[in-house]
């Protein structure tokens, strides 16, 4: 079976941890209280019964729309903060000149196309709930700008190997006003430029480049932590996985590629056991950490492995799952949604994306950690184990509440 591995959503800090080596801390997001009563707003959005399709969609982004025109749009400066300390976590990196490369079909959204997007909503609304983060909105223009029939393909192909491995974003100029993001790849680069909108505190796509390198590109300078070394050396080797050649269907590339994942995994992370360790405990340690509500008169929808998926235990063979259990927690949250709700979860994947749940940690043990995404109405909790024997984060438990009545 076919696995997709989703990628983590980032924390926004509530309350910092003490007595942690000083980049292990918390970083906070200015405006995390402002991000979390949007996400609120948000989820209570709920279908029309008739609903379906673009017409599902453009139901869901009028009421985005018109919540961030609610919420989002009064606070242009709380706006602007998120994104510089969004901004601010990426790495610098100058890009190469692309001219001469292999440039692949893109569309970019013009002023009518938003306009269009956004029918019936108000358009600084649509701005903001789309645009407001740059750092997120680089995968959701990537996935809105392409459109021919075989670049969709294989776009389908790279966002494999990224479950694997993660792709480096980075930022390619110092103008925060006009910044350029760029996904760099051994075999190409996606780049989106940026413009800041004053009328909706938002950052417009301008320009976007995908282009393929004359060449595949030699791995990067290895960092100079050993567990992050470890890591980016595998997203180096998966990166050299040819996605032009392959004649595969979409899950027998997957099932390929993670079958070499997973062999390089073991070649290149074989005796990096504590620096990889190391690594995950300082991720966990950056994290939000916030207790965990009494859930007893709460339902538990869901208790155990995913149902009907491939079991946790096993997930734990694919390479990077087992040191990063963010990852891990967002995979196994959403196979158990699409397993036990299955098309509602469809349906709300837009507002997921629009307004991203916050994984945070509700215990201070690194070695035996609990993720959750804590909503108002909603609670999806993983507990972690360190075992030696894999080695590795493993989980433990696996629980998903529901407040009554909801």
């Amino acid at each position: 079976m076919a696995i997709a591995i989703v990628s983590p959503s980032s924390a926004q800090p509530e309350t910092p941890s003490t007595g942690a080596h000083p980049r292990c801390t918390p970083n906070p997001d200015p405006s995390a209280d402002l991000e979390r009563t949007f996400r609120e707003a948000v989820r209570a959005y709920r279908p029309p019964d008739a609903g379906s399709g673009d017409a599902l969609s453009k139901s869901q982004m009028r009421f985005a729309a018109g919540e961030a025109e609610r919420i989002l749009v009064p606070h242009p400066e709380l706006l602007r903060q998120h994104a510089r300390w969004a901004l601010g976590r990426l790495s610098r990196e100058a890009l190469p000149d692309m001219t001469s490369w292999v440039h692949l079909p893109v569309q970019l959204l013009d002023e009518k196309d938003l306009a269009e997007a956004g029918a019936d909503v108000p358009l600084r609304g649509f701005e903001a709930a789309m645009f407001r983060d740059p750092t997120r909105a680089v995968e959701m223009i990537r996935s809105m700008s392409v459109h021919d029939p075989a670049a969709w393909k294989r776009l389908m192909r790279i966002r494999a190997l990224e479950g694997i491995a993660p792709t480096r974003l980075v930022l390619a100029n110092d103008d925060v006003e006009h910044p350029a993001l760029a996904l760099v790849k051994r075999r190409e680069i996606f780049e989106v430029d940026f413009a800041f909108d004053g009328a909706s505190s938002s950052y417009l796509p301008r320009r976007i480049v995908w282009a393929k390198r004359p060449a595949i590109a030699p791995p990067a300078k290895p960092a100079h932590d050993p567990g992050e070394a470890a890591i980016q050396a595998l997203a180096d080797a998966v990166e050299s996985y040819d996605v032009d050649s392959a004649e595969d269907g979409a899950n027998q590339f997957t099932v390929k590629a993670n079958a070499f994942g997973i062999e390089r995994g073991k070649q290149l992370f074989l005796g990096k056991a504590e620096a990889l360790r190391a690594r995950a405990r300082c991720e966990l340690l950056k994290r939000a950490r916030r207790a965990m509500p009494d859930t007893t008169s709460w339902r538990l929808i869901s208790h155990g492995d995913p149902p009907n998926t491939m079991p946790a235990a096993t997930l734990a063979m694919l390479p990077l799952l087992k040191w990063e259990p963010a990852r891990y927690f967002a995979t196994i949250r959403e196979t158990t949604r699409w397993a036990v709700e299955g098309a509602t979860v469809k349906s709300s994947s837009i507002m997921e994306a629009i307004a991203p749940p916050v994984v945070v940690r509700t215990n201070d043990d690194a070695d035996n950690p609990t993720l959750a995404v804590i909503d108002s109405d909603e609670i999806f909790a993983v507990t972690f184990h360190y075992d030696l024997s894999v080695p590795g984060y493993v989980p433990t438990d696996i629980k998903w509440w529901r407040r009554a009545g909801r």
